[in-house]
C-alpha cells in the first residue's frame, strides 16, 4: 500500500467527489472497494512531530509551558506560521512566546462555531463563511459579506467582526499558510495514537517515541535511495508546471541560463538532501531512573509545578464549542456498516435477505383461545 498505489485508485474519485475527502473516506472507501483495512497514518502521509506533551488539562499554564519550551527547537530565522483552535491559552501565549509568529485561526473550528440565526440555513452560512476566509482581496471579502447581510445573516457578520481579520482573512493574513487552513494535522496525528491514550502516561510516552523513531528510520532509509535533486513528490509538482507552461513565453531572466537555474527559484526545504538530514538525527529512548551517558541536566524538561491535582485520568476526548456540531457514525441500512454514510451513498454490498421471522403466541393467548373454543 504505497503512495503511487493510492494515488492512481484515488485520483478519479477524488476529482469526481464534489465535496472534499477526509481521511476516514479513504479508509472507508478502501476497505468496502478492495477488501484493505488503511491505518490513519497511512491516509496523512508527511506528518513530521516536532514535540508532544502530557499535561493536566489545557489551561493557560500549560500552554505557557509547552511554548516555552517548544521555542527552544522551534527555529525562529525562517517565518513561522501557527495554526489553532483559538483556544484561550494560546490566544494569550502565542503573541507572547513567539512575537514574531503568524498566527492563523484553523478554518474547521470556527466553521463548527458560526453563531448561525435561527431558521436560516447553516449549509449557507458556513459557505459564505468559507468564501470570506479564503477571499484572496479585500474587495471580494466585502461583496461575500454584503451577501450575507443580505440574506438576514448579520448576527454572522458582526461575529466575523470581532475577530482580527489578520489572524483568519486571507487578504489580510501577513504570513504564509501554504495551502494548510486547519489544524488536521493536530487531529490526525492524534487519532494514530487514540488506542493508545488509556496508557498510563510514561508509557504512552514510551509508545510514542517508538512510533515517531520506526516512522523516522523508515523515512530516512527510503530517502536515501532517490537519485533526484528534490524530493520525489516536488519532483512530480514540478514537472507537471513545466508540461503545464510549455506554451507559455517566456523572457530571458539572465545572460546565462544554466541546467540549475529553475531550483535557484525551489525552496531549499524541498530538495532530498534537507529531507535527508531533517531524519537523520536519532531519536534516543527516553530514560528510566538512570541518566544516559553525555546528557546533563539542560537536556531534560522538567514537568509543570504548580496546579490542582486532579483524580483519574483526563478525558481522551477534545472539548467541543457550544456551537460545534458533532457528527456521529449511524448503522448504514445497505451494507450493516456502522459508518457516516447512508443507504443512498453506500458502496457496499447488500446484506444478505433475513429469514422470515413468525410471531411467538403467549401461553395466555393460547389458553384465551382454547377457551373460547370449548365454551
Amino acid at each position: 500500500m504505497r503512495k503511487s498505489f493510492l494515488k492512481d485508485i484515488l485520483a478519479d474519485d477524488l476529482r469526481a467527489s464534489k465535496k472534499k475527502k477526509t481521511a476516514s473516506d479513504v479508509i472507508d472507501l478502501l476497505r468496502m472497494e478492495y477488501g484493505v483495512d488503511l491505518t490513519y497514518s497511512q491516509a496523512y502521509h508527511g506528518i513530521y512531530p516536532v514535540a508532544f506533551g502530557i499535561v493536566e488539562s489545557e489551561n493557560c499554564d500549560s500552554y505557557e509551558w509547552f511554548l516555552t519550551n517548544s521555542k527552544g527547537i522551534i527555529r525562529e530565522d525562517r517565518p513561522l506560521t501557527i495554526i489553532s483552535d483559538r483556544g484561550i491559552g494560546l490566544l494569550k501565549h502565542v503573541p507572547v512566546v513567539f512575537p514574531k509568529a503568524f498566527h492563523s485561526y484553523c478554518l474547521y473550528h470556527m466553521k463548527g462555531n458560526i453563531p448561525v440565526p435561527k431558521g436560516k440555513s447553516r449549509q449557507t452560512a458556513v459557505k459564505l463563511f468559507e468564501e470570506c476566509y479564503t477571499a484572496l482581496t479585500k474587495e471580494k471579502f466585502y461583496v461575500v459579506a454584503k451577501s450575507m447581510s443580505n440574506l438576514k445573516l448579520d448576527s454572522v457578520v458582526a461575529w466575523m467582526m470581532k475577530i482580527p481579520f489578520e489572524n483568519w482573512a486571507a487578504h489580510a493574513f501577513l504570513g504564509e499558510r501554504w495551502g494548510e487552513n486547519t489544524s488536521n494535522i493536530v487531529e490526525s496525528f492524534n487519532n494514530v495514537i487514540k488506542h493508545d491514550k488509556p496508557l498510563p502516561a510514561l508509557e504512552l510516552v514510551d509508545v510514542i517515541c517508538a512510533k515517531v523513531m520506526e516512522q523516522n528510520y523508515k523515512r530516512l532509509v527510503e530517502s536515501n535511495k532517490w537519485t533526484t535533486r528534490i524530493t520525489p513528490l516536488m519532483k512530480d509538482r514540478f514537472n507537471r508546471r513545466i508540461n503545464d507552461c510549455r506554451s507559455y513565453k517566456f523572457r530571458r531572466t539572465s545572460e546565462k541560463i544554466g541546467n540549475d537555474e529553475p531550483y535557484n527559484y525551489i525552496s531549499p526545504y524541498y530538495t532530498s538532501d534537507y529531507y535527508r538530514r531533517l531524519y537523520s538525527r536519532p531519536i534516543y529512548p527516553i530514560p528510566d531512573s538512570e541518566k544516559l551517558p553525555g546528557i546533563n541536566e539542560k537536556g531534560y524538561i522538567f514537568p509543570l509545578i504548580g496546579g490542582r491535582e486532579q483524580a483519574g485520568r483526563p478525558k481522551g476526548v477534545r472539548y467541543r464549542g457550544s456551537r460545534e456540531k458533532v457528527r456521529k457514525k449511524r448503522k448504514c441500512g445497505q451494507c450493516g456498516m456502522l459508518t457516516f454514510h447512508n443507504r443512498r451513498t453506500c458502496r457496499g454490498s447488500p446484506l444478505a435477505p433475513r429469514a422470515p421471522t413468525f410471531r411467538k403466541e403467549s401461553h395466555s393467548m393460547i389458553i384465551n383461545f382454547l377457551k373460547r373454543m370449548l365454551f
